[in-house]
């Protein structure tokens, strides 16, 4: 029996050692398979195979799965092997081994076939997107060829020469007035070249003609001014000779119980107050030195200019002031007393050589004791509506602000004040519209003085003394600059502006924006303005100054312009405050930089606009330079939008496109290479 327990032990002992594989054998089996795949590697055509793949790529895939299902069967049938435990277990594994490792070299081998396909691939695909590139670079250069060959063309087609702007006589004229020995016909007929040159040469002599007549007619003009002056200087020196002959005979006036009236002729001159016979004296006078310049008449109702009597309304106004007032009818009337003028006033009227004339009267208002202009009215030589608003506005404020401070919307009688307060009446300035403006300058011609509520230096000089001609120069002066305001207003409630000099000098002659809308005065909602700077804002308050609204449009983008005109317009140049809107919010992003900008050039750079035409035109040329700024911002941002060229926008030769931290656009033109720079300087 132990015998025979050994033997079982034994047998259990090389059953247990039985399954492990003998290692020497299986690795020489793995070398040799290793080393078929390494010569099938260098033997194989690639290139054959990668082709027959390419063109049947099923069979690339029906292989990877036969391998994959051999090698799947081989992993199982060696796990059944080694879960059964036999004694030829180690020699089947070692007959299933070689085979597995065989599909292990063919998926390598699949593999290998894959990544060489996929690189194919690729390099391909690189090869044609370089040539795509290549063709679109091409392209563009070519685009961009194209618009610089546009261009040229078109500098081209624009280009003038110095003698076209010159206007010369036609060729039947010029071989008509012109001598032989200029016009040259056996030449000239034959050659257009040599028949223009003739024809410069004989608009040379004419024009050094014409100005040998210019010179002496400036002489001549010279010697009249210096008479005219000689004339001012002996008007000058014979007012103070008139007050103070008025002045001495006052007393001997009131002691023969006699008016100043009665040395005048005229029956209605004396019924004059004193204060507008002392105006009519002064303007015969300056009448007849200066000639036609000037018309001086006396209107108003004669007849109750005999019967009126200024203390009895002064003693009804004073005893009313005592007393108090309960009645409402009593009040009117008494507010009709102290508002009574005098029947009489004087009509003044300047007119100028050009046609332009103003017309305005002069009445006294005897308790108030104040002088006042109304009824004021400008006449010029072109066709302007009576309904116009930019007529009813000019007339309003032509005399206003003549001399510095004097708005004529309060009184300079200090008592007036007073007598209001007194009866219970409103302030003065509520009854201007009614009695006139009753301005310094007023007062000073018509021989009035007061007390100012401010104290200052007392005049030296007699009132009205060397007064008169000057507020006639100011008045002369502001009249031509109103009328030529005028025109310029009419034109844009057209939606038009005027020709000026400065077209094409001081910005392009032809614009591309269209005036959408222009309103003035009344029809401006100040309320509803928005983005308005502190210096425009109080400046709206004063009722004095006039405000126009202007809006503009350049590829659906508006420009709302707010212009104050002050009324000594155009001592004081407009001042302009605009905002930018749109539809198309990606092309008005940050526009405040741009808005600003605008502003600077057209408020700060304005003298610029002075030396190419009148003072008079700054307002359209203001409004003009506006137009091409605006033009020139949204012109500058499409381009910023897009990296290819906008084909659609005008040509303009543009030296610099931005500058500074704020990219400021070139909105400054110079006129003679004709293109647009940045500043190199902005406040």
């Amino acid at each position: 029996r132990m015998k025979r327990r050994k033997t079982v032990k034994a047998q259990q002992s090389s059953k247990e050692a039985s399954p492990a594989p003998p290692p020497v054998k299986i690795k020489k089996i793995s070398n040799e398979i290793i080393k078929a795949d390494n010569h099938t590697k260098e033997n194989a055509d690639d290139e054959t195979t990668l082709l027959e793949l390419i063109k049947n790529p099923s069979v690339f895939i029906d292989k990877f799965n036969h391998h994959y299902d051999d090698i799947k069967q081989s992993m199982l049938a060696i796990k059944d092997i080694k879960l059964n435990a036999t004694e030829d277990c180690v020699k089947e594994i070692a007959k299933i081994q070689p085979e597995a490792l065989m599909s292990m070299v063919s998926l390598r081998e699949i593999n290998r076939l894959s990544q060489m396909l996929c690189k194919n691939a690729k390099d391909a695909t690189q090869e044609a997107k370089q040539k795509c590139e290549s063709v679109q670079l091409q392209l563009e250069n070519l685009l961009y060829e194209i618009v610089h060959l546009k261009e040229d063309i078109a500098k081209c087609g624009q280009f003038k020469s110095c003698d076209d702007d010159i206007n010369v006589l036609d060729a039947e004229e010029f071989y008509r007035i012109a001598p032989e020995s200029v016009s040259q016909p056996e030449k000239t007929r034959q050659d257009p070249h040599q028949l223009r040159l003739a024809q410069l040469q004989w608009e040379l002599q004419e024009r050094e003609k014409l100005a040998t007549k210019c010179k002496l007619a400036k002489e001549e003009k010279d010697k009249l001014i210096k008479r005219i002056e000689e004339k001012r200087k002996q008007v000058r020196n014979l007012n103070p000779l008139l007050d103070s002959v008025l002045t001495a005979t006052r007393p001997l006036q009131d002691y023969l119980s006699l008016s100043i009236s009665q040395v005048d002729s005229s029956s209605s001159a004396r019924h004059l107050p004193r204060p507008l016979y002392f105006l009519f004296v002064q303007a015969n006078a300056y009448q007849e030195a200066h000639g036609s310049d000037i018309g001086v008449t006396i209107a108003g109702d004669l007849y109750k200019a005999k019967q009126f009597d200024q203390s009895a309304l002064e003693e009804v106004v004073r005893k009313a002031s005592e007393s108090e007032l309960e009645n409402k009818e009593t009040k009117l009337e008494l507010r009709n007393t102290l508002l009574m003028p005098h029947p009489l006033h004087i009509s003044l009227r300047l007119k100028e050589p050009d046609g332009v004339s103003i017309a305005f009267s002069v009445h006294y208002y005897p308790v108030l004791n104040i002088c006042a202009v109304k009824g004021v009215k400008i006449e010029v030589s072109y066709k302007v509506s009576d309904s116009s608003s930019a007529r009813q506005i000019i007339e309003s404020n032509v005399l206003s602000c003549l001399f510095p401070g004097d708005s004529g919307k309060d009184t300079p009688n200090a008592t007036n004040h007073q007598q209001l307060k007194s009866l219970g009446l409103p302030p003065f300035s509520q009854f201007v519209k009614e009695i006139g403006c009753p301005y310094l300058w007023v007062q000073s011609i018509t021989g009035l003085q007061f007390f100012p509520l401010e104290k200052e230096e007392l005049p030296t000089a007699p009132a009205g003394a060397d007064l008169l001609p000057n507020v006639i120069v100011a008045i002369s002066g502001r009249m031509k600059s109103k009328a030529c305001l005028l025109k310029q207003l009419i034109s844009l409630e057209a939606l038009q502006m005027l020709p000026t000099n400065a077209d094409g000098k001081l910005f392009p002659a032809k614009a591309y924006s269209q005036i959408k809308e222009f309103k003035i005065g009344a029809g401006v909602n100040i309320e509803s303005l928005k983005n308005i700077s502190a210096i425009m804002h109080k400046k709206l308050n004063n009722k004095n100054n006039t405000v126009i609204s202007i809006k503009f449009s350049y590829r659906r983008v508006k420009l709302h312009a707010v212009v104050l005109v002050e009324p000594n317009y155009p001592t004081h140049p407009p001042l302009t405050n605009i905002t930018i809107t749109s539809d198309q919010k990606n092309l008005i992003v940050n526009v405040n930089a741009d808005v600003k900008c605008i502003e600077t050039e057209i408020n700060v750079f304005y003298e610029e606009l002075l030396k190419h035409d009148s003072a008079d035109f700054i307002l359209t040329n203001m409004l003009k330079r506006l137009q091409v700024c605006f033009e020139i911002c949204i012109e500058s941002r499409l381009k910023e939008l897009t990296d290819k060229p906008v084909t659609d926008l005008p040509n303009r030769m543009i030296l610099q496109s931005c500058r500074g931290r704020d990219r400021v656009k070139p909105y400054k033109y110079l006129e003679n290479p004709g293109c647009f720079t940045t500043r190199s300087t902005t406040l």
